[in-house]
């Protein structure tokens, strides 16, 4: 541009000079008024050429010095260990010092050595890692990596193609596993272990069900059988004895009759607690008032003397086992009614209410009550916490209630004060 405006300037300014100008005095002065004219124009002309081309080198660097900074922080200064990879050789070109820490090296020790060199296994994948041809990230490669002191540690590199000075590199992060490769060994021996462990107890738990069974078949068979005599004779001996028999006697025989029924009751619900144990449940939908009502039709006959004020709430639909949840009204609804019958009137009470997740059923009466200090004794097998005499049973029936809503995945719990009757609570929950 220069060159061209200077020699348009000569060729047209000095014929239009010997045009205009007659006088060789004039024109010789008109002549140096051109040169210095050219001069400052030329000057401010190449000025602002000169400024705007410092203008893009200052750019040029900035932009230089910003990118280099970017790349220092991404690379050099990067707390992981990263390397740049020839993906044609493998070669190593270049790696920050997080890498010359990991793998005990100096920066020139690192760089005179190729992928292959670390690589201890897997070689095979190698070439794979090296493909370029994606423009994304390569999915997590697993390696083992050599360290200088001859420790081989389990890797994963994560590498992708990226462009420097018009040359292709495979910008390369490497972290190590190993640790966490150990724990997912100690993870898979524990499962193993556990599966083994769970294999024995069931082959355990087998045995033992099988073992209940025919301890059951012998309560059946062979506890009942002795029963069966005894009140034969002692039928047969009402029958033989005068009707004279003293008083002391006929006690006696009337003793031995009652007890040998009591004994016979207790090997049922002995023989109920071991099946229900056992019992698969089979869940269906069920409307709870139904359920209430059957247990109250079936207890009729038994209360038709007896002054009982009912108060049954509404009672929702629930998913469980109809005859082992009908087993559970059964028992804490004949519980209330036995321990409130030195009321009059005996007043019980049955509802539920709405916890989280969970459907809580209650029964309330107004019976002996008990001390709560006792309460942790209620659910046991054969644990009482009122005489024999004033109230029967065998202790049994609130241990297989208990049973039954655990089977159910919900709680059981009672709270009572003496004299002031006692409140019984099993939960279910809301989605089975």
């Amino acid at each position: 541009m220069y060159l061209i405006f200077g020699f348009l300037w000569i060729l047209f300014s000095d014929e239009t000079l010997d045009v205009l100008v007659v006088n060789d005095s004039l024109l010789t002065h008109f002549q140096t008024l051109k040169g210095t004219f050219f001069i400052l124009v030329t000057s401010g002309f190449l000025y602002v050429l000169v400024k705007s081309h410092m203008k893009k080198l200052r750019f040029a660097e900035a932009q230089r010095i910003e990118s280099e900074s970017h790349y220092r922080a991404l690379f050099f200064d990067n707390p992981s260990v990263n390397l740049l990879i020839n993906p044609r050789t493998g070669s190593i070109e270049e790696v920050n010092q997080a890498a010359c820490r990991y793998y005990g090296l100096t920066h020139t020790e690192l760089c005179r050595k190729s992928i292959y060199d670390l690589t201890v296994s897997d070689a095979a994948l190698i070439p794979v890692l090296l493909e370029t041809e994606s423009s994304r990230m390569h999915d997590p490669f697993e390696f083992q990596h050599r360290l200088s002191g001859g420790e081989i540690r389990e890797v994963e590199i994560i590498a992708g193609p990226i462009r420097l000075v018009n040359k292709t590199r495979l910008y390369t992060q490497v972290r190590d596993i190993t640790e966490q490769k150990r724990a997912e060994d100690k993870i898979r021996i524990l499962n193993n272990e556990l599966e083994h462990r769970v294999m024995e107890r069931t082959s355990q738990l087998e045995y033992a069900n099988k073992e209940m069974e025919a301890f059951s078949y012998s309560v059946s068979h062979d506890l009942r059988a002795p029963l069966r005599h005894i009140n034969g004779y002692v039928e047969l001996l009402n029958e033989e004895l005068p009707d004279d028999l003293p008083e002391a006697l006929r006690y006696y025989i009337v003793t031995i009759r009652k007890v040998s029924i009591e004994m016979g009751t207790l090997i049922d619900d002995l023989l109920d607690f071991a099946r229900t144990g056992r019992q698969m449940l089979e869940k269906t939908t069920l409307d709870m008032a139904v359920l209430v009502n059957e247990v109250l039709e079936k207890i009729r006959p038994d209360i038709q003397n007896r002054e009982i004020v009912w108060s049954v709430g509404a009672l929702p639909v629930v998913v469980g086992d109809y005859s082992l949840l009908k087993q559970v009204w059964v028992n804490l609804i004949q519980n209330a009614v036995k321990y409130s019958k030195f009321k009059q009137p005996a007043e019980i009470s049955i509802g539920y209410k709405e916890e989280n997740d969970r459907l809580v059923f209650y029964i309330r009466d107004n019976g002996v009550g008990f001390d709560m200090k006792y309460a942790h004794k209620l659910f046991g097998v054969f644990q009482r916490l009122h005489s024999r005499n004033d109230f029967e049973g065998t202790g049994i029936g609130l241990a297989n209630a208990q049973r039954i809503v655990h089977k159910h995945s919900g709680q059981i719990w009672a709270e009572a004060e003496p004299g002031q009757g006692a409140t019984f609570y099993f939960s279910l929950p809301k989605k089975p």
